[in-house]
């Protein structure tokens, strides 16, 4: 990401971007890792901004739903990789 990897890139078949994949995978260290280059605090987007231009300036986002309406913190969770989900939280929830 450091030298411009979108973090949001996402399979289009299923909508799954990086977060849901490492969450699906139980990877709580790389979900660290990935939310630690995130550099989101809010998301307003700029009126003249799609989000696409938005997310690929600002990093990672935890928000994103796949075709079956599920966040990364819902895969998790759904899984029982707790690590994942208090990762995902910890992180959006520090000042």
């Amino acid at each position: 990401m450091k030298k411009g990897a979108n973090p949001n890139v996402f399979s289009k078949s299923v909508l799954h971007t990086p977060l849901h994949w490492l969450a699906y995978w139980g990877d709580y260290k790389a979900i660290k890792v990935l939310l630690d280059l995130n550099k989101i605090e809010k998301v307003l987007i700029p009126a003249n901004w799609t989000y696409e231009m938005y997310f690929e300036k600002h990093g990672a986002f935890n928000l994103f739903e796949t075709t079956d309406g599920q966040t990364a913190c819902d895969i998790a969770g759904d899984l029982g990789h707790y690590r994942c989900l208090r990762a995902i939280i910890r992180h959006f929830l520090e000042d």
